[in-house]
C-alpha cells in the first residue's frame, strides 16, 4: 500500500478519498444516535445520606446535594444547573463508584447568573455518575446553596468533537507516512537529519509537564489566559471577527482584553474549542506548539549567526531550556511573555544580518522582513516585551551609528519600521483609540504605581541560584529570597560569561571585535536591569517620560527574557571563535547542553511534584472573573456591581423583558414619566457600543455604575432598544491594511525564494539505480 502511495498522485488521491468517506460515514452514524435529555427536578435531589434535599448552608452537617445516579453512552454532554446561592458554591459531575474527588467535569463555580453550563466527556458507558452541588470549605456564616434544576443533554459540540478527533489522527498518520516515504528528499543531508532528531528530543525534554491529563493548579496567570481562549471562542460564536470585546467575562459584561492584549496566536486554540476540544487540551497543544516554534526558529537563527548548524543546536538547547523561559511556561503561565520569546531570536538575527552582512547582499536587503516579522510577532504576544526590545534596538542604533546611517542599512531599518507599523496597525489603532479616549486602570497614574519596580527587583545572588520555589510568587525585598520564584536564566546560560572570561588572550583578541563587545554589553546590561542596583523610582522621578514604561513593565526581572537570548548569542560567539584543535570546543558544547537539560528537567520535575492538578474542560470551570489585576477595567470599577440583569429606577422605568443577543443586548421597557430616564444594561461601557431604538433612532449612552452601559430613555417611550458593539470604520481600514501588507510580504518572499520550484524539485521522482546510490552516499 505504501509503495502504491509513494509511486504517484493516484495513490495519495485514493488514500484521501478513503479518509473523507470514513469521516462522512462517521458523521452520519453520530448524527443518527438517539438523543439524550435528562432532567432532574428539585424534588428528586438528595443529600449524601440518601435523604431528600436540595438546600445546604453553613450550619448543615451534610456536604453535598446530589442527583440520582445515571449512566450515559460515551460522548460529550452539556450539564445546566440552576440555583440560588450566597458565598462560594461548587458544582460538578463525578463517578459514583470512585472517590468524590474523581471528577468527570472538573470544578464548576457557581456564578451570579443563577445557572452554570459546562460540557463534560463520558469515557465509560457502564459507569454510574451523578451531579452534585456543595459549599466550599471557606464558606462563611450566611452562605447557602439551593439547587432548582439539573438538565443534561448532548453537547452541540459532540459530533464535531468526535469527527475532529478522527480527522486529527488521520492527519497525523498521513504526516508520518510523508515523513517516512520522502525522508531522503525532505532531509537529504546527514547533518540535517541529526539536527532534526536532536530538536525533536529537545522539544520532548522541554514538554514533560504536558504529559499528564491536567494543568498546574498553582500557575500564576493560568485562569486568566484560559479565559482569554474561551472568550475568543465565545466571540467567534457570536459572529465577531476579529474579537475585540470578549463576552462571558464578569457575568456577561464582557472585557476588552483583546484590545489591550495581543491574542493573534490564540485564535487556533479558540477554533479548536469550536470543535469541542477541551480547554486544557488546547492549552497543552498551544504550549507544545510554542516549544516547537521556539526550538526550530532559534535553531535557524543561531545556525545562521554561528555559521554552523551544530553550534546553532547548542545555542537552541540553552535558550529553550533556560530557567526563566521554563518558569514563564510552567510556573507563571505567562502566555504572552513566553510566546514573545519565540520571536526574540528572530529579531536578533534580523539586526545581526542588517549590521554584519555586506551592503547590497541578498541577506542584507531582505533582513528588514525578518526584523518586521519578529517585532510584529512580539507585539501581537506581549506589549511589555516590545518595550524591552525597543530599549536594546535604540541602544544598538546609537552604538553602531556609523552603520545605522549607511545609506542601504538606513533604508533596511526604515523598511523594517514601516513593515512593523503596517503589520501591527490592525491591533495598534484600537489600542491607541482606547488609551486616548478612555480612562482605565492601566492608564491611571495614581492607581497603577511603580512601587513594584523597586520592591520586586532581583537580588544579584538570585541570578546564580539553582534552588528555588518553582511556582512561588515574587514577594518583594521585605521577604528576602526565602520562598521566591526563580529569577535566573539558569547556570547553562550564565556559564557563557565564565567561558568568555576564560578564553585565552590570543583567542580573545579575535572575539573582541565590535560584535563580541556589543553582545557582552547587552548580556551584562540585561542582567543588571533585573536587579535592585538600578534606581527605578529615582529614574522615573528625574525623567517623567519613563513613568509609563516603568509602570507597565511592573517587574524588572522581566529583562531575564532579553538576557536569555543575549547569553545564547554569547555562547554562539564563544563556540565560533574557540581555539581550534583538540576537543575543547566539543567539551564546551557537551557541558552547555548537559547543564541546560539538567536544569530544565529538574525544574519540570519540581513543577509536577509540587503543584496540585487543575482540570479545566470548558468555560464553565472558570468563574469569568479571572481578570488578574483588572488593568483593562474602567476606573472606579466595583466587581460586586456586575449583576447579570439591567438595573434602573423602578419608579421611572418598567422593564418587561430583556435578552442577550449576538454582540449585544435587547431590552423591552416603558418610560413611566414624561422626562428622560435611564437603564443600565449588563455590559461594560467600551468605545464601540451603540444603542438603537425599535424605530431606528440612536439613543444616548454614558458610563454608569462601575462603568456599565447607561442608556438614556426619552420621556414617555414605550418599546424596545438594542445595544450592540460595532467597530469604527477606521478600525476596519487598519485591519485591511495589515492583511494586504502581510499577503504582499508572503507572496514576495515566496517568489524571491523560488519556493514553488524548490518544492516541486524536492518531491520529483527519486533518481534510480546508480544515481540513487551516489545521492545516498552524499
Amino acid at each position: 500500500m505504501l509503495k502504491r502511495v509513494q509511486s504517484g498522485r493516484r495513490g495519495w488521491l485514493f488514500l484521501i478519498a478513503a479518509e473523507v468517506l470514513m469521516l462522512c460515514f462517521s458523521a452520519v452514524c453520530l448524527m443518527h444516535r438517539e438523543p439524550v435529555n435528562l432532567r432532574f427536578s428539585q424534588e428528586e435531589l438528595v443529600y449524601e445520606n440518601g435523604e431528600a434535599g436540595f438546600y445546604v448552608d453553613h450550619s448543615f452537617g451534610v456536604g453535598r446535594i446530589m442527583t440520582p445516579e445515571f449512566t450515559l453512552p460515551r460522548g460529550m454532554y452539556t450539564v445546566r444547573i440552576s440555583y440560588d446561592f450566597v458565598g462560594t458554591g461548587m458544582l460538578g459531575v463525578c463517578y459514583t463508584d470512585a472517590r468524590h474527588d474523581y471528577e468527570v467535569s472538573g470544578d464548576i463555580h457557581a456564578s451570579g447568573e443563577g445557572s452554570s453550563v459546562c460540557d463534560f466527556k463520558v469515557k465509560y458507558a457502564d459507569r454510574p455518575m451523578y451531579v452534585y452541588g456543595r459549599l466550599q470549605g471557606d464558606a462563611w456564616e450566611g452562605s447557602y446553596l439551593l439547587i432548582r434544576e439539573v438538565e443534561i443533554e448532548e453537547s452541540p459540540y459532540a459530533v464535531g468533537s468526535r469527527l475532529f478527533g478522527l480527522a486529527a489522527w488521520l492527519l497525523l498518520l498521513d504526516l508520518a507516512a510523508v515523513g517516512f516515504l520522502y525522508r531522503d528528499r525532505l532531509l537529504p543531508g546527514r547533518e540535517d537529519r541529526f539536527c532534526l532528531k536532536a530538536l525533536l528530543l529537545l522539544i520532548f525534554a522541554g514538554s514533560l509537564p504536558l504529559m499528564v491529563d491536567y494543568l498546574s493548579g498553582d500557575a500564576h496567570d493560568l485562569p486568566f489566559h484560559l479565559m482569554r481562549i474561551e472568550g475568543l471562542k465565545n466571540g467567534l460564536v457570536e459572529g465577531m471577527f476579529p474579537v475585540k470585546i470578549q463576552p462571558g467575562w464578569l457575568n456577561g459584561h464582557g472585557y476588552a482584553v483583546s484590545v489591550f492584549y495581543g491574542d493573534l496566536f490564540l485564535y487556533p486554540s479558540a477554533l479548536l474549542r469550536l470543535f469541542g476540544v477541551s480547554l486544557q487540551t488546547v492549552y497543552r497543544l498551544y504550549v507544545l506548539t510554542v516549544n516547537t516554534a521556539t526550538a526550530f526558529l532559534a535553531w535557524h537563527c543561531f545556525s545562521g549567526m554561528g555559521k554552523s548548524k551544530k553550534i546553532g543546536l547548542v545555542c537552541t538547547c540553552v535558550y529553550t531550556m533556560n530557567i526563566y523561559r521554563m518558569t514563564c511556561i510552567y510556573g507563571r503561565a505567562a502566555v504572552g511573555e513566553y510566546t514573545a520569546m519565540v520571536f526574540l531570536p528572530l529579531v536578533l538575527y534580523g539586526f545581526w544580518l542588517a549590521y554584519t552582512e555586506p551592503e547590497g547582499s541578498s541577506a542584507h536587503r531582505k533582513s528588514w522582513r525578518i526584523i518586521a516579522l519578529g517585532c510584529a510577532g512580539i507585539y501581537h504576544c506581549h506589549m511589555i516585551s516590545c518595550e524591552m526590545v525597543a530599549l536594546f534596538v535604540i541602544l544598538l542604533c546609537v552604538i553602531g551609528w556609523k552603520r545605522t546611517f549607511r545609506k542601504q542599512t538606513f533604508v533596511v531599518l526604515a523598511k523594517a519600521a514601516g513593515g512593523i507599523a503596517a503589520l501591527c496597525l490592525w491591533s495598534l489603532v484600537p489600542f491607541l483609540d482606547y488609551m486616548k479616549n478612555g480612562m482605565f486602570v492601566i492608564n491611571d497614574a495614581e492607581g497603577y504605581t511603580m512601587f513594584r519596580m523597586d520592591e520586586r527587583a532581583s537580588f544579584v545572588a538570585q541570578l546564580f541560584m539553582n534552588t528555588y520555589q518553582v511556582t512561588a510568587m515574587s514577594l518583594g525585598h521585605h521577604a528576602g529570597v526565602m520562598g521566591e520564584m526563580p529569577q535566573t536564566p539558569g547556570l547553562a546560560s550564565l556559564a557563557a560569561l565564565a567561558v568568555w572570561f576564560l578564553l585565552p588572550g590570543e583567542t580573545r583578541h579575535e572575539t573582541k571585535k565590535r560584535t563580541g563587545r556589543i553582545c557582552l554589553l547587552f548580556c551584562l546590561l540585561s542582567l543588571l536591569l533585573t536587579t535592585y542596583l538600578v534606581p527605578w523610582s529615582a529614574l522615573a522621578k528625574a525623567f517623567p517620560i519613563l513613568q509609563y514604561p516603568e509602570r507597565s513593565l511592573q517587574y524588572p526581572w522581566r529583562f531575564l527574557a532579553m538576557a536569555g537570548v543575549f547569553l545564547a548569542w554569547l555562547i554562539c560567539l564563544a563556540l565560533q571563535h574557540a581555539p581550534e584543535g583538540g576537543r575543547g570546543k566539543q567539551v564546551m558544547a557537551v557541558v552547555f547542553v548537559g547543564v541546560a537539560l539538567w536544569q530544565g528537567i529538574s525544574l519540570e520535575s519540581a513543577v509536577l511534584l509540587e503543584t496540585p492538578p487543575m482540570r479545566v474542560y470548558q468555560g464553565g470551570n472558570l468563574t469569568g472573573g479571572e481578570i488578574g489585576g483588572g488593568e483593562y477595567l474602567p476606573q472606579d470599577s466595583d466587581l460586586e456591581n456586575y449583576v447579570d440583569r439591567p438595573t434602573f429606577d423602578a419608579s421611572c422605568v418598567s422593564v418587561e423583558n430583556w435578552e442577550r443577543m449576538k454582540k449585544g443586548i435587547r431590552v423591552e421597557l416603558s418610560n413611566l414619566t414624561g422626562e428622560a430616564a435611564w437603564v443600565e444594561v449588563p455590559l461594560l461601557m467600551y468605545q464601540g457600543y451603540r444603542a438603537q431604538s425599535a424605530d431606528g433612532s440612536r439613543l444616548a449612552l454614558a458610563a454608569g455604575t462601575s462603568g456599565r452601559v447607561r442608556v438614556e430613555i426619552p420621556g414617555g417611550y414605550r418599546g424596545s432598544f438594542t445595544v450592540r458593539f460595532a467597530e469604527p470604520w477606521y478600525w476596519r481600514l487598519s485591519e485591511a491594511v495589515s492583511l494586504l501588507f502581510l499577503a504582499g510580504m508572503v507572496l514576495t518572499a515566496g517568489k524571491d525564494a523560488g519556493l514553488a520550484g524548490r518544492m516541486k524539485r524536492r518531491f520529483a521522482a527519486a533518481p534510480k539505480g546508480e544515481e540513487a546510490g551516489k545521492e545516498r552516499a552524499k
